[in-house]
């Protein structure tokens, strides 16, 4: 067992001294490189096929397909960019960490809630998303695996079923407690980019939960303020489209920027019904860019109709009924927070201090990578944070809603 899991990825946040600065997409390397880095891995994680579906969408919004037969979970990935090899990276990237978390390798302890309570072992399930008929009690023993606290520093236990994403039956034992999702699963040129991955997954998802137990907190975006030359480019293509935006600003209390935006419009049902994405980070535009290019993998998703999990609430409305406002809003994008780190470790200690400044004391990554890979591949879990599921309770943040 290792002494420490992802003790480099603490190395990275503390040691001033080890600095990645940003090429491009707020990566550590340029398209070129991190692909040739993944492309040796593609074969040996069961990956078949790489296509580009950008043509099947008038928005000519670069999106990849990765096609993985013998996944344990979703046996297609999605990636998209601002240019075809940014999305390949994404979807190579999304299929190469679901294959990390369907084969952990790490110890797992079978612990009842009852043998750690009250001490600082485990993190406390009451403050982890917990499913509406789960059957998570005291004295249930359930999985549970070795993590790192981004904030103590300490060694904590989180569930297994948070972490791992083999979903094939019969299920793990200790099923049927806490929602199996990506939620949190990261990969990167190297730990602190995987982890800032991680982390603004996590919190654009607590937003976007937040958002659906009170659409009015969200504000529409006026889109003649989108002024950055990458965003507006976007925004036209999807207006020169024909096609129908709208972008809402639904950041939370932990001041980080998200975004979620709906593309609607085309000759078919399919196109008809609105296309949603999120997009969240420290730096306020790249969150809008992240939006918008994920709505446009939303539509192409449905119309290549090849993801595992379509089901027929994928072709009606995706996420609350939009907010009667007027067509172009109120919001101005500038306004809002916004951090421009010049390294990922930046970005990564801006995150962690937002988290610990709205009372989130702890941070744990589990470290999914594998020798013979050499990726870094991360599983973020924040206690406290809410997850946007159906098959999830509201917890203490979205209560309050």
């Amino acid at each position: 067992m290792q002494s420490s899991p992802a003790w480099h990825l603490l190395r990275d946040i503390l040691d001033e001294a080890n600095r990645s600065p940003k090429v491009a997409s707020q990566r550590i390397r340029t398209p070129d490189e991190t692909f040739a880095r993944v492309e040796p891995l593609l074969a040996a994680a069961g990956i078949t096929r790489i296509a580009d579906v950008t043509g099947l969408d008038r928005l000519g919004i670069p999106v990849a397909v990765v096609v993985r037969p013998n996944s344990r979970g979703l046996s297609v990935a999605q990636g998209k960019g601002l240019d075809f090899m940014a999305a390949k990276i994404s979807g190579a990237m999304e299929a190469l960490e679901s294959f990390h978390a369907e084969r952990i390798d790490r110890p797992v302890y079978i612990l009842r809630w009852s043998e750690a309570a009250g001490t600082a072992r485990t993190v406390d399930p009451g403050r982890l998303p917990r499913l509406r008929n789960s059957l998570f009690h005291v004295e249930k023993r359930i999985p549970w695996i070795a993590a790192l606290d981004l904030v103590s520093g300490r060694e904590r236990l989180v569930p297994l079923e948070l972490v791992h994403t083999d979903f094939t039956v019969p299920a793990l034992p200790g099923t049927g407690c806490f929602p199996r999702s990506s939620n949190g699963l990261a990969s990167g040129n190297s730990f602190g980019e995987a982890a800032v991955h991680g982390l603004c997954e996590l919190i654009e998802r607590d937003a976007y939960a937040l958002y659906q137990s009170n659409p009015e907190r969200g504000s529409r975006v006026d889109l003649v303020t989108v002024s950055d030359p990458v965003a507006r480019s976007l925004v036209e293509r999807i207006e020169t489209a024909g096609c129908r935006l709208a972008l809402w600003d639904i950041t939370s209390d932990i001041g980080v920027s998200v975004f979620w935006a709906t593309i609607t419009g085309g000759a078919s049902g399919v196109t008809a019904a609105p296309a949603g994405g999120l997009g969240c980070h420290p730096d306020r535009v790249w969150a809008c860019i992240r939006a918008l290019t994920e709505a446009a993998q939303s539509r192409v998703t449905r119309l290549s109709g090849s993801r595992d999990d379509l089901t027929h609430r994928w072709f009606k409305l995706v996420g609350p009924p939009p907010a009667p406002l007027a067509e172009n809003g109120t919001a101005v994008l500038d306004a809002g927070p916004n951090f421009r780190g010049e390294t990922v470790e930046d970005d990564l200690r801006w995150l962690i201090d937002r988290l610990i400044a709205n009372s989130f004391d702890s941070i744990v990554a589990v470290d999914l990578s594998r020798p013979e890979f050499d990726l870094p591949v991360l599983r973020l879990v924040v206690p406290g944070l809410e997850y946007p599921s159906e098959e999830a309770l509201p917890g203490p943040r979205a209560s309050r809603l």
